[in-house]
């Protein structure tokens, strides 16, 4: 609760002593997003390994309730989306510390120091990149430090900020056929549900994890295939092929034992 006070804190003065064109109200607004959509996010994760990020929401959200004004909105975004990402992967460090039998407040500490750091080390990063890398974020950059991902957040801040949602997705808007997208992620589930339990002999109905399979190309945006597809051969071959075929060493290879030897002594 005082790490959650001191941050509140710092939130709003930041909010407030700068010209971010809004007000501390974003601060609440990305806590309470987090504290609505945390547990079943994290139920997803823990499930699945994937991460439903709520940057769309709060974007939606945050671009209808300050239309025309992009910084504004992108205040929205990061307070409603990051809050929650990074309140995920605490609680995945925490899991992984428990695992090896690494007391929790000693985690805690661990990560609010790493935190405290990596505010001032990714700063003076961003300033380095920013000020003294020639070109840097433009299509002619000579190392091809394109930057995909900020220019992806540019992007956002303009299609939800500047524009708004309202006149992309609103009423005769140019993408209003894609809130469809709404009902069919939320009847999905329960259609999904209902095949494994009408077929409970079809084993590769079990498999089949809608949340998985929508968020697949997610992946793709801003990058491509060539950065993930490296992944599914090695992951293929550590928890299919070898689990199958080497059980005793693979059961071994991932039994809690073998964690237990992670710890610190």
């Amino acid at each position: 609760m005082l790490c959650l006070l001191a941050a509140i804190a710092c939130a709003c003065a930041g909010i407030a002593g700068w010209e971010t064109y809004t007000s501390v109200g974003v601060v609440f607004y990305g806590i309470a997003l987090c504290l609505i959509f945390v547990v079943p996010i994290g139920i997803i994760t823990a499930i699945t390994g994937v991460q439903v990020t709520l940057n769309v929401l709060a974007e939606f959200i945050g671009g209808s309730w300050v239309e025309g004004n992009a910084l504004a909105m992108n205040f929205f975004k990061s307070f409603g989306y990051v809050t929650c990402a990074h309140a995920i992967q605490f609680s995945n460090d925490l899991k992984l510390a428990h695992y090896v039998k690494i007391p929790p407040r000693h985690t805690f500490f661990a990560q609010m120091i790493a935190t405290l750091i990596s505010t001032f080390v990714c700063t003076g990063v961003l300033n380095f990149q920013m000020n003294k890398i020639e070109g840097v974020c433009t299509t002619t950059q000579k190392n091809n430090f394109t930057c995909p991902g900020i220019n992806t957040f540019f992007t956002a801040a303009v299609l939800w900020g500047t524009i708004g949602p309202k006149k992309v997705f609103g009423v005769k808007g140019q993408y209003t056929a894609l809130l469809v997208g709404f009902p069919i992620g939320a009847a999905l589930p329960f259609i999904f549900y209902y095949l494994q339990r009408k077929f409970p002999k079809r084993t590769w109905l079990r498999q089949a994890h809608p949340v998985v399979m929508l968020y697949g190309g997610l992946t793709l945006s801003p990058y491509n295939i060539a950065y993930i597809w490296p992944a599914v051969p090695i992951g293929w071959l550590s928890m299919v092929w070898f689990k199958r075929n080497y059980l005793g060493a693979w059961s071994k290879v991932w039994s809690p034992r073998a964690l237990q030897l992670l710890h610190f002594q």
